[in-house]
């Protein structure tokens, strides 16, 4: 199962069709959202390989208002948390999605948001040890959960 799993999850790696970047900003504000801090750690690495700053980093958990995105970064991280807590992209998120991305990019979009969720509730269930390969110094901690209700 996990074979079949990776060779799904590396499509969206190796061959997207989604800029790395909005991957990455997509994924780290979900691992911040669902608390994965092996998610966090692992794709921090990523995130700094495609140009995201430490800065950006440290806003991650401020979401799509943090004053840092462009437009479409701050249109996806609105897209990420309206998935997570109502399971569709609003209407007027998705028309400004619309017009910056091609209709795969916007399909894969969703796949990112919908995989890394998935591996999120996976990788803190079984509490999976982060890779001892990441210098943790290097990373830095989850910036705190704002007040969800």
């Amino acid at each position: 199962m996990g074979g079949a799993w990776l060779a799904y999850n590396g499509v969206l790696l190796d061959n997207p069709t989604l800029d790395p970047r909005l991957r990455e900003i997509m994924i780290l504000r979900i691992s911040w959202r669902t608390r994965s801090t092996y998610e966090w750690a692992q794709h921090i690495v990523a995130a700094r390989a495609h140009g995201i700053t430490d800065d950006e980093i440290t806003r991650i958990g401020l979401g799509a208002d943090a004053g840092v995105w462009t437009p479409l970064e701050s249109s996806l991280l609105a897209a990420v948390d309206q998935l997570i807590d109502h399971h569709q992209v609003d209407d007027s998120t998705w028309a400004m999605l619309e017009d910056s991305l091609e209709p795969r990019q916007l399909l894969e979009a969703l796949f990112v948001a919908g995989t890394y969720v998935c591996l999120a509730m996976v990788f803190n269930s079984v509490a999976l040890p982060l890779d001892p390969s990441i210098d943790l110094t290097a990373i830095p901690e989850l910036p705190e959960l704002e007040d969800q209700s």
